[in-house]
């Protein structure tokens, strides 16, 4: 009998610690799902605002959650689904709209094959929304024609002439400089850097010549959204172009579609032909197209060393998961060491 009583309670602790475990793992379901995401930073672009090794907190409730969208998916494993199951995208109401100089997170539209919910998750730094007007004229960003002030940690490329012709690690640590190196023996630096540090440099008696580069009008459009060839927008010069938003008419020929094929193809689940410079959505031929969805447009902090909307076109509200708010944690991998000055830094 005694042994049978021992069973019983060593059973009934099991099946309680079994159940505790079963509402702990609910319980970061939803608030992974609903509420919170972290994302590890693990590049430059957006230096100096974050930097490599921060663990960013984003608020899903911001700008409302989006819903699951892949449902067989094993959780905390993002890489590990079946597409059997898929969900049309739905989001909860949120507190805000993205708005300008908001640190958003999404899913990387650029990414084709992987459903939304899968792609790479991406912080980049909201500069437009939609129906606002962006031009790029001479590397300064203007929305709606009026400059648009971003952070003191933008960062841009300069050259450098160094008298000594050679730069060494100290100077680097000094500017706090990570990314860049030389271009000629004759003592030619390109090194990304805020204004503020630019004008330190200059000051210094080490350095014979600074310069911001910049790519002139028709130069480095290749990679450049819309790829085509009737736009030639480089990072530096782009624009202007308006940003797409929900009954937005806009008028469609062969130069046109280069700016608005991606949204009605791909975003907007349209079926686009262009045969005989004529345009087909969903087998009619048409010369216009009213845009169902709102969208971005974002850059990063790190102007000339970038993978933002200047390349790959607008974002989608569909593929926003929220807010970024706060570092959680930030690991230095190169000094291996914990950046304690950047835990629980506010945005």
């Amino acid at each position: 009998m005694a042994t049978k009583e021992k069973k019983k309670k060593g059973n009934s602790k099991n099946s309680k610690w079994i159940k505790l475990a079963i509402g702990v793992l609910l319980f970061l379901l939803v608030v992974k799902g609903l509420v919170l995401e972290s994302v590890v930073v693990t590049d430059r672009k957006m230096e100096k605002t974050l930097f490599p090794g921060d663990l960013l907190i984003v608020n899903k409730l911001s700008y409302g959650a989006r819903l699951p969208i892949t449902l067989l998916s094993v959780p905390f494993f993002p890489n590990y689904y079946l597409e059997w199951v898929t969900l049309p995208v739905s989001r909860l109401p949120g507190f805000s709209k993205p708005e300008p100089n908001d640190l958003v997170a999404f899913n990387y539209p650029g990414q084709l094959d992987p459903p939304i919910d899968k792609k790479k998750i991406m912080i980049k730094r909201l500069v437009a929304q939609p129906g606002d007007s962006v031009l790029i004229r001479d590397k300064k960003l203007f929305i709606n024609g009026i400059p648009f002030n971003g952070p003191a940690t933008l960062q841009y490329n300069y050259r450098l002439t160094a008298s000594q012709k050679k730069i060494d690690q100290g100077f680097l640590d000094l500017y706090d400089i990570h990314e860049g190196g030389m271009v000629s023996e004759h003592g030619l630096y390109d090194f990304p850097m805020t204004r503020n540090v630019a004008e330190e440099i200059a000051q210094d008696t080490d350095i014979k010549n600074l310069r911001v580069l910049k790519d002139f009008p028709g130069e480095n459009v290749k990679y450049v959204f819309p790829v085509g060839y009737f736009h030639h927008f480089n990072k530096d010069f782009f624009g202007p172009l308006v940003v797409p938003y929900p009954g937005m008419q806009v008028y469609l020929d062969t130069h046109s579609i280069e700016l608005y094929a991606e949204i009605i193809d791909f975003y907007e689940g349209n079926d686009l032909q262009v045969k005989d410079y004529k345009i087909f959505i969903n087998g009619t031929e048409t010369t216009n197209y009213t845009i169902k969805n709102d969208y971005y447009f974002v850059m990063d902090d790190n102007r000339d060393n970038a993978k933002d909307s200047r390349y790959w076109g607008f974002l989608p509200e569909d593929y926003i998961l929220g807010k970024a708010v706060m570092v959680g944690f930030s690991w230095d991998n190169i000094k291996r060491e914990v950046r304690w000055n950047r835990i629980f830094n506010t945005f």
